[in-house]
């Protein structure tokens, strides 16, 4: 199973152009009013921005559960995870594999999307 791409709403949007364009110097795929896509060795991070977020800073943490067969990422919002003992918030995600067979998983009223193809 391999990694395909990681799809994360931002409000940040211009911070993360210039953090992940400018400042890492990931090379730019899709570049659009309002996504922006960047090349991870042979993934994709995109960031679509949104007005809807709680935050306009976060940082995501990925616990994957499972072996190469199937994974699982899990968050835990009920434990803090800043060193000011903020908690995490829910922002939308979307990950999709490739792997053996087309499988679609949604979460937290579509917030969350696994998706394998």
């Amino acid at each position: 199973m391999k990694l395909k791409a990681v799809l994360l709403d931002t409000r940040s949007f211009e911070a993360m152009k210039a953090f992940y364009g400018s400042l890492l110097d990931l090379q730019v795929v899709e570049e659009g009013p309002s996504r922006l896509s960047f090349q991870v060795g042979e993934s994709v991070l995109v960031f679509q921005e949104s007005s809807h977020m709680e935050n306009e800073f976060y940082h995501k943490k990925f616990a994957p559960l499972g072996d190469v067969e199937g994974s699982f990422i899990v968050t835990d919002k009920q434990r803090p995870w800043f060193p000011d003992d903020r908690l995490p918030a829910v922002f939308g995600i979307s990950v999709l594999f490739e792997g053996t067979c087309s499988a679609r998983l949604s979460l937290h009223k579509g917030l969350y999307e696994l998706r394998s193809i």
